[in-house]
């Protein structure tokens, strides 16, 4: 994703930027914050259902 950032003059750092739209990404998202100290931003179900591709994804998800 780093590159069409940059194409699309958004983004020029030198960190990579990755983008992941499953319910595995979400999870790891939520790790990755509570790892590094910090309380992961309060996000509703609606906005995490919308990150998601398909109706299958989100009833995944809603049975973990």
């Amino acid at each position: 994703m780093s590159l069409e950032l940059e194409r699309a003059g958004v983004y020029s750092n030198k960190a990579p930027v990755f983008v992941a739209n499953h319910y595995r990404a979400i999870a790891d998202i939520a790790v990755a914050e509570v790892q590094a100290e910090r309380l992961p931003k309060r996000v509703t179900n609606r906005c995490i259902n919308q990150w998601l591709d398909t109706y299958e994804q989100i009833q995944t998800l809603s049975s973990e």
